[in-house]
């Protein structure tokens, strides 16, 4: 347990791992302005703001406890899921700007329920991220999936949309139903020798530029 005004996580490069405690308290505010905060498997409790910086990543393996009064993801931060010991982990509706499933194992990264925004861009680079409820999954940034032999987006019955402006997809990859709309000139730009599979509806619906 930590008291005082509150903790300041400001790296230049690297990580901060937590170790020993099985929960570890915060008193007042926890903010990342640098660096990343590797939960490593522990839950956190963080007494008032949990603030996630501009460019900073909070790595978890997602079945910890993470308690907060509020949560802020400022622009370019990363919330990566990477736990390595297989099965299913659902994830956990936080404000979310970048997102990374970036397991080393054969994880199985449930949408969490409703559905899931992103405010910026989803990485998939290993585990695999599945819509096991039909759940829509809106990504504002670009889709960015890895050749990597574990990385897999299972599409079920759910829609992906493309809420952003300009986007961009690589990575080959199905989907169940897949959609842009915009009201002002966009570009969603395919990446070469890829290919993007849509098994029931895809829309795409733009303007006149």
């Amino acid at each position: 347990t930590f008291n005082g005004s509150g903790i300041t996580i400001a790296k230049t490069a690297g990580a901060v791992t937590l170790a020993g405690n099985t929960t570890w308290v915060i008193k007042h505010n926890l903010t990342m302005t640098g660096g990343t905060l590797n939960l490593n498997g522990k839950n956190l409790t963080v007494n008032n703001v949990l603030i996630i910086g501009t460019g900073t990543t909070l790595r978890l393996h997602g079945n910890e406890t993470i308690s907060y009064v509020r949560m802020l993801s400022q622009r370019n931060s990363s919330i990566w899921y990477d736990s390595p010991t297989g099965g299913t982990v659902t994830m956990s509706n936080y404000p979310y700007q970048n997102v990374i499933i970036g397991s080393t194992g054969s994880t199985t990264f449930n949408l969490p329920t409703g559905q899931l925004n992103l405010s910026g861009s989803l990485t998939i680079s290993g585990g695999t991220l599945a819509v096991n409820s039909n759940q829509n999954l809106n990504v504002s940034g670009s889709w960015l999936k890895t050749s990597a032999t574990n990385a897999g987006f299972s599409a079920g019955g759910g829609t992906v949309r493309l809420t952003g402006r300009d986007q961009t997809m690589s990575g080959s990859t199905t989907f169940y139903n897949l959609t842009k709309n915009v009201t002002s000139p966009a570009t969603l730009t395919f990446a070469a020798t890829t290919t993007q599979t849509v098994s029931n509806t895809l829309t795409l619906q733009g303007t006149l530029g």
